[in-house]
């Protein structure tokens, strides 16, 4: 079984460095879903595979995000 993490990173290419920005730390935990549109650090999403990347070219900053539930859902 393959284990699957929802931890989410930013790569700052000036300085080519990782910052972790949220996620949970347990392997395959089905995440936190609140009500839609209330933003809240106790949220996350399940892991996900075959995310995008997306290049913020006026802050130089790559962001990591999306893809298809890791447990079909």
């Amino acid at each position: 079984m393959k284990a699957e993490l929802n931890d989410f990173w930013v790569y700052r290419v000036n300085d080519s460095t990782w910052t972790w920005v949220g996620g949970s730390n347990n392997v395959e935990d089905l995440g936190v879903y609140g009500k839609k549109g209330e933003a809240s650090p106790d949220y996350f999403p399940p892991p996900r595979q075959s995310p995008q990347v997306w290049y913020d070219s006026s802050t130089r900053t790559a962001w990591l995000f999306g893809g298809y539930s890791a447990f079909g859902m």
